[in-house]
């Protein structure tokens, strides 16, 4: 499936991006889209809703994807797993990113469980 948002067919969209290669970029849209279709955290840190235009690396997107996912089927209680699937994500950033990605995933967690708090 393309990331073309027009297409209004009721399938799930290409959450893999396979079209893309890792170092292209889409705009905001196709990741809130992918996100929204499959009820995962949106990180709005990185992506404004007010500028749509704004672009994402497709290494970006694809990590925020998958870590949504483990954010929202790994809580505390699995936290082993949790912790061994986010290093697998780890693999999805370029070398010199690896450090910045595990900083949000690790921030992003600790923020919810102080929410939850």
């Amino acid at each position: 499936m393309s990331t073309d948002l027009s297409d209004s067919a009721p399938t799930s969209p290409d959450y893999t991006l396979k079209e893309h290669t890792a170092d292209t970029e889409c705009i905001n849209d196709v990741y809130t889209h992918i996100a929204r279709f499959f009820d995962l955290p949106i990180y709005s840190n990185y992506v404004t809703a007010e500028n749509k235009e704004t672009h994402l690396p497709v290494w970006v997107i694809r990590i925020f994807l998958k870590f949504g996912w483990i954010q929202q089927f790994f809580g505390d209680k699995e936290k082993k797993i949790r912790d061994a699937m986010m290093d697998t994500v780890l693999f999805l950033a370029p070398e010199k990113r690896t450090l910045m990605t595990e900083k949000f995933m690790k921030r992003t967690l600790q923020k919810e469980a102080n929410e939850l708090n």
